[in-house]
């Protein structure tokens, strides 16, 4: 059993599927409006969004990955990106703007969507030349939104319900080229919006602004 398997097991304590919220979330703190990274995909005079900053002691013991190990964990998720970075660089030359869009899906619940959406982002995020920004789609539960103590901010649905600017709910993280878009408020038809024509151009947006 590989080291994502067995994890895969300890991941609802981090992220809420299991009902358990054993230790507190995440710290945020309200980001600094002036002197914003370039890159980071807001609007300019949009409002900043809070800061989250990521407790590596917590994340490592839920077996998730952090910037400071080189473990089997992040090795396997070396051989998983490889081939998205290489899609990726012949994307770029061919000038195909999607390529940079990656979603992270099971038939299931409780599957490992989160564990490996988030070891992915981070795998990523560590890279040299790469910012990640990791989009919680999951409107029904919204683990990664749990996770990072985002539950209730405005998100995802506000963007697709109500045409918030993405800029507004993308959130920096301690770690520079990681972002967070929550999933946002409740929706009675959460679902339907991932399927429809707002959904699509969001992820359109997306593309372009993070090249």
């Amino acid at each position: 059993m590989s080291s994502i398997e067995k994890a895969i097991g300890r991941v609802g304590g981090f992220t809420g599927e299991t009902g358990r919220r054993s230790e507190p979330a995440p710290r945020r703190e309200p980001a600094q409006p002036a002197g914003k990274k370039a890159g980071t995909g807001d609007r300019a005079g949009s409002p900043a969004a809070e800061m989250v900053h990521f407790d590596w002691n917590r994340l490592r013991r839920f077996g998730l990955m952090t910037p400071e190990e080189d473990r089997q964990l992040a090795e396997e998720y070396r051989l998983i990106k490889r081939p998205l970075l290489a899609n990726l660089a012949r994307a770029q030359s061919a000038a195909d703007r999607h390529f940079n869009l990656v979603m992270v899906t099971s038939s299931l619940a409780e599957e490992g969507k989160t564990f490996t959406a988030f070891n992915l982002a981070m795998s990523l995020a560590m890279e040299m030349d790469h910012t990640v920004l990791l989009v919680d789609s999951d409107v029904a539960q919204g683990s990664l939104s749990r996770a990072f103590g985002l539950e209730g901010s405005p998100g995802l649905t506000d963007i697709l319900s109500d045409g918030m600017d993405p800029g507004e709910v993308i959130h920096p993280t301690s770690l520079e080229k990681f972002r967070v878009i929550p999933k946002g408020k409740g929706h009675p038809r959460g679902t339907e919006l991932l399927g429809s024509t707002q959904m699509h151009n969001l992820a359109d947006e997306l593309a372009r602004r993070s090249p």
